[in-house]
């Protein structure tokens, strides 16, 4: 029973992947490199979990990540469909979370 439903989960994982288009993969490496200016990076094991020191240097430097992550989104967002205030809020609602950590 387990196989059939991790199955049909990969199978939505995969067909969620199809769909981002140039601009998304685009957007999720320039957040990676924003992590990789401060050493952290993905795991090359775990299915690229964090790992213990990845995870420390990220909550060492989070606000400042964040930081640049919300300008990122900011001024890369195209069609304007995610209101600036929204960004904002989401940003340093996890930017707070990770402080809490």
């Amino acid at each position: 029973r387990y196989k059939k439903v991790l199955q049909e989960a990969k199978k939505q994982y995969d067909a969620f992947n199809e769909k981002r288009s140039w601009e998304d993969r685009l957007m999720i490496a320039q957040i990676e490199k924003i992590l990789e200016d401060f050493h952290v990076c993905m795991g090359q094991y775990h299915g690229r979990d964090m790992e213990g020191p990845a995870i420390n240097r990220l909550l060492a430097n989070v606000a400042e990540i964040f930081t640049r992550i919300k300008s990122l989104l900011i001024a890369n967002q195209a069609d304007n469909s995610i209101p600036e205030a929204e960004i904002i809020q989401m940003c340093d609602s996890y930017r707070d979370l990770f402080l809490l950590l």
